[in-house]
């Protein structure tokens, strides 16, 4: 099997975007793949996008989140009612046979439109990275909930 041996130079400041910018080590990509890297036009977004429809194998992928590039900064309420009414699936790929684990988009939607996105092509994508905060604030009320029990308990 051929493979390519990517590397992302993102030394010029010439990207648009900072959150959805990531910097990848070590990529390696399977060339029998489509590869399309392509810039957004709509008004609200102007960013660099690289769509690859296979797999990515990665060592390590970061996604910019110094505090000086963000403004309107909050904390997350309600994020244990905002996970349950996520459902996670099990599906199979029109492209492939073996079973793959995931959301749909179209479900997400109705909970948190932010993390949605409708690509050039008009298929929905995720940017899973957005739920990791949602993850970690759900498993703080937790155990804050389980904290409580156990006071009781005692």
């Amino acid at each position: 099997m051929l493979k390519q041996l990517v590397f992302i130079d993102t030394s010029e400041n010439n990207m648009r975007g900072t959150v959805e910018k990531f910097h990848a080590e070590g990529v390696i990509m399977h060339s029998d793949e489509s590869i399309r890297i392509s810039q957004t036009t709509n008004l609200k977004e102007n960013q660099m996008v690289l769509d690859v429809y296979g797999h990515v194998i990665a060592d390590k992928i970061r996604g910019r989140s110094d505090e000086r590039l963000k403004t309107n900064i909050s904390n997350i309420a309600n994020s244990l009612d905002i996970v349950r009414a996520l459902c996670g699936k099990t599906y199979i790929l029109k492209n492939e046979s073996k079973k793959s684990f995931g959301l749909i988009a179209q479900e997400v939607q109705q909970t948190l439109p932010e993390i949605v996105h409708k690509d050039v092509d008009g298929y929905l994508n995720l940017s899973y990275f957005e739920l990791i905060p949602f993850l970690v604030e759900s498993i703080k009320e937790i155990d804050d909930k389980l904290n409580k029990v156990l006071e009781q308990v005692a």
